[in-house]
């Protein structure tokens, strides 16, 4: 594995999507705080840094979808993946290798964001308000879900042999997963009550200091089925993440974990079973 692993980061050190990827990272992220830096002073409203450092996790899925199919799409069009074979390496090694390859250029790219954030928000904004307990324990967590979008992105980009549609499978798949995930969170921030209105029902107008129930409110077994998907889907934890509002700090990565070890072990089922002629 070491060797794959070896022509695996050559490869990537040629690689011009993944450079790409790199510049677009640092660039997007000194664009949004420059932005909003400029906003606050113009609306007269206070931002800090807090809310840009772990941005890089809303762009992740979509990004890693794009590198990945990009970058592992080539395996099958280049006769690479046939090479190896014929070589002598097995085809678990060869899916570690490429799952290994995905997690660190995709890591490599957030870590690129991050120093864009922090090279231009620290002057401007001043450091972090979190705790650096806390602060730690997201960033952890955040490394967890992109290993766990890597793997499901990897699972497509070695069971599918045509790059084309690998492209299109592995973009529409994070860009509905992420979509899931907004639309979840939206009916989890619906308020319990509608206060301060004029609302008129069946005749009645409600003085506005009355409190009325919001029919969208989600409550009880409906709710918490919603929290846990919240929770479990990497786009939900993405979402939390890059707000700096996660509250199940130690349940999250579990979940990621859980998404990261099963996509693997069924990718690498597969895989075995795939026909390569």
């Amino acid at each position: 594995m070491t060797k794959l692993i070896s022509a695996g980061f050559s490869r990537l050190r040629l690689s011009k999507i993944f450079w790409l990827g790199m510049v677009f990272m640092l660039v997007i992220a000194m664009v949004v705080v420059v932005n909003q830096y400029y906003s606050c002073l113009k609306y007269g409203f206070e931002i800090k840094l807090d809310g840009f450092v772990l941005g890089f996790t809303i762009i992740v899925p979509v990004l890693a979808a794009v590198f990945c199919s990009l970058f592992l799409g080539t395996e099958y069009s280049d006769g690479t993946m046939r090479n190896k074979l014929m070589i002598g390496h097995s085809r678990a090694v060869i899916y570690l290798s490429s799952l290994i390859i995905s997690i660190t250029a995709t890591l490599l790219m957030c870590l690129a964001f991050l120093l864009g954030v922090c090279a231009v928000g620290i002057p401007l904004l001043g450091g972090l308000t979190t705790p650096l307990p806390h602060f730690f324990i997201m960033l952890l967590g955040s490394v967890v879900l992109v290993c766990a979008v890597c793997a499901i992105l990897t699972v497509i980009c070695m069971l599918i042999s045509n790059k084309a549609i690998i492209a299109i499978v592995s973009i529409l798949c994070m860009v509905g997963l992420l979509l899931l995930a907004i639309s979840i969170d939206s009916r989890l921030q619906e308020p319990e009550f509608y206060s301060n209105v004029v609302f008129t029902e069946n005749g009645t107008v409600h003085p506005p200091d009355e409190l009325i129930p919001n029919p969208a409110y989600l409550t009880g077994a409906k709710r918490a089925v919603y929290e846990y998907a919240y929770d479990i889907l990497p786009t939900g934890q993405a979402l939390q993440y890059s707000r700096m509002s996660a509250e199940h700090l130690w349940q999250m990565p579990l979940y990621s974990l859980a998404i990261l070890f099963l996509s693997t072990w069924l990718g690498v089922f597969f895989f075995k079973r795939k026909d390569l002629r």
